[in-house]
């Protein structure tokens, strides 16, 4: 069965390749509307976690998170990322997957509009720092 399973892997669907080959040799200029999109969101996050007393934030390079220094918030990030989303909504990560002791890695994305409410809510759980 091992020997099947090997023969099958190298053969990929040629609608696949075509479909990737269109993606690659198509118009790209889409994308730096994604991209200039995608930097004014992580500097609205970044400009309004700057207002947060308590916070501070790694300026990510590239994914669609920042890295949210909570150490002077909780000295246990696990927990802190648990009562961000259960208390406030706000999916978090504990850093310490990531190399990151304290700090949480929050995603952001979507509107202007979403991230003014992630900022509020970042806010409001800024000023129950004990109970987070």
């Amino acid at each position: 069965m091992a020997g099947a399973h090997l023969s099958d892997d190298p053969h990929c669907p040629y609608i696949n390749q075509k479909t990737a080959l269109a993606a690659i040799e198509g118009p790209q200029d889409w994308l730096l509307e994604v991209f200039a999109d995608f930097e004014r969101r992580r500097n609205q996050l970044l400009e309004g976690l700057r207002s947060i007393q308590g916070f501070s934030a790694v300026r990510s390079a590239g994914g669609p998170f920042v890295f949210l220094n909570v150490s002077r918030q909780s000295s246990d990030c696990d927990g802190y990322a648990h009562r961000l989303l259960h208390n406030y909504g706000i999916p978090a990560v504990p850093g310490r997957h990531f190399h990151a002791r304290g700090h949480v890695r929050i995603p952001f994305g979507g509107t202007a509009e979403s991230v003014a409410r992630l900022v509020s809510a970042l806010a409001e759980a800024g000023k129950c720092a004990g109970s987070v």
